[in-house]
């Protein structure tokens, strides 16, 4: 009679767990303030046209583009080669403001920010550590039996958040690599671990991929005051 107690206990228990979030659907509250919007399409024209001269001109200059501590805009020109001929700078900015984001009101120095993408805002029960967590970014996304466009179809996810499948000598499995130096393929698995398959690169987003953030000053201005990867 005690053990039937006790396991119901535990069922009750669990029954009144809030569940683990299996899907998360995009948030883009850019909206919620016209200067921002104002603000967000001078960059994504910038962005399309590589405009190096508005970008620069949007940072923040104690911008923070590094874990290690390098911050500052020559650090950032440094880090993303832009008195060079060749960046992936223009690809991670387009990704992250396509996906849209939201006002974070964490920031340490309190001030009014936003940050891209939406994934960087997931929050999952009991995970520490987010570094093969994943969300796909689209409906009705194909995952494949194989690393391969014309691989069979496995299932269709819908912004739902997964794993990223460890290598053995490596933090994620992958295959091949795109036009940036980036995985091409990802072999993800259901939140559940119960399914797995292979994902394209365009319909997956880390939480600690490329965030960032933009903050109005004390004059009304945006600027970028962060645009880093990382944990």
């Amino acid at each position: 009679m005690k053990t039937l107690g006790i396991a119901l206990f535990f069922f009750v228990f669990q029954q009144i767990l809030p569940a683990q979030p299996s899907k998360f659907p995009p948030i883009n509250d850019i909206g919620k303030d016209k200067s921002l919007v104002a603000f967000v399409n001078q960059l994504k024209v910038a962005v399309k046209k590589k405009d190096k001269a508005f970008l620069l001109g949007a940072l923040d200059e104690n911008i923070k583009c590094d874990l290690g501590g390098d911050d500052g805009i020559e650090a950032f020109k440094k880090i993303w080669n832009l008195d060079g001929g060749d960046t992936s700078l223009w690809h991670h900015l387009n990704r992250v403001l396509e996906l849209g984001g939201a006002f974070d009101k964490n920031d340490q120095e309190g001030r009014y920010t936003f940050a891209f993408p939406y994934v960087h805002f997931i929050d999952l029960q009991d995970v520490d550590d987010y570094i093969n967590v994943g969300v796909i970014t689209g409906k009705n996304v194909n995952i494949r039996e194989k690393p391969d466009l014309k691989a069979k179809v496995l299932m269709q996810l819908n912004y739902d958040v997964i794993w990223f499948v460890e290598a053995e000598q490596a933090l994620q499995k992958t295959e091949g690599t795109n036009p940036w130096g980036e995985p091409e393929w990802y072999l993800v698995e259901t939140l559940d671990r119960k399914k797995q398959g292979w994902v394209f690169w365009k319909y997956v987003c880390s939480p600690l991929g490329y965030r960032l953030y933009v903050f109005k000053n004390k004059q009304g201005k945006w600027k970028i005051s962060s645009f880093l990867a990382g944990d």
